[in-house]
């Protein structure tokens, strides 16, 4: 992957959450734009001519996001196990992070005690911009294929309603495929196929 890309940026958290409601387990959406977590990166005069050469990261060991300093998560810990008053045991909730739990509870309105589970991202917190010496530039994460699936998409609408349509005799497509790899072999993508 382009882990590099995650390194040093201000990260959000989003994504779903599972949360007790009436006897119900309800699925509930959550996205936190401020920056919470970080992945950083070891300062260039700690590290060895070699290294700086090439980065190198072990996914398991470098990509570990920081949600807070020691003492501030510390505290969080020793108030989950001390605070227990008299509430059922969560053994799932016991293995979270306590102001984590705190701030996404705060964030969907309910108690931390609700929330059965989730599922959470990391996201970039860096909105898009427009840049260039004469804003020609769009500055953003996540482009990708999608951005020019859109353009595409708007050129050939924009073309249809163009009176030079109506007398045009070849035929006008956009081709979108689920990859983005011209070379994608699956069968339900069909990116590789001889025909449309």
């Amino acid at each position: 992957g382009l882990w590099h890309t995650w390194l040093d940026r201000d990260l959000g958290i989003s994504g779903r959450v599972l949360v007790r409601e009436e006897g119900l387990v309800v699925q509930k959406f959550v996205k936190i734009h401020k920056p919470i977590a970080r992945v950083s990166s070891l300062c260039i005069h700690l590290k060895t001519a070699e290294e700086r050469k090439a980065l190198n990261v072990n996914k398991e060991t470098h990509l570990a996001p920081i949600l807070g300093t020691a003492g501030i998560l510390m505290d969080g810990v020793k108030k989950q196990l001390t605070g227990n008053s008299g509430e059922e045991s969560d053994t799932w909730r016991e293995h979270q992070d306590p102001l984590l739990l705190e701030l996404i509870a705060k964030e969907l309105s309910v108690e931390v005690k609700d929330i059965a589970d989730f599922e959470l991202n990391l996201f970039d917190t860096q909105p898009a911009c427009i840049g260039g010496m004469k804003d020609e530039f769009v500055y953003s994460a996540r482009l990708d294929n999608q951005a020019t699936c859109f353009v595409s998409i708007e050129g050939l609408i924009d073309y249809t309603n163009n009176a030079a349509f109506e007398n045009d005799v070849d035929i006008s497509m956009v081709c979108l495929f689920d990859h983005e790899e011209v070379g994608s072999c699956k069968l339900l993508h069909l990116a590789k196929m001889k025909y449309l």
